[in-house]
């Protein structure tokens, strides 16, 4: 990698550097892992936790005739 664009990349991350400050003291900057972190803590709900049944038919067209499948959302 030849010196000039060692000078370049020093430049294009110091400015991203000031952008992400600015961002910060807007508060339009995300912290990724923090955001994980808060997801991963919170219980899962009950309802979603639970597969639901539904009733898988075969065609033909006849009604509510069918096996039970568990389908989770």
């Amino acid at each position: 990698m030849t010196e000039e664009r060692r000078q370049e990349l020093v430049a294009y991350r110091q400015q991203n550097a000031l952008k992400d400050q600015q961002r910060e003291l807007t508060g339009q900057l995300i912290d990724g892992i923090k955001q994980i972190e808060e997801g991963l803590a919170r219980p899962t709900p009950v309802r979603e936790a639970l597969p639901e049944m539904v009733m898988a038919g075969r065609g033909g067209g006849k009604a509510a005739k069918g096996k039970r499948v568990t389908v989770r959302r």
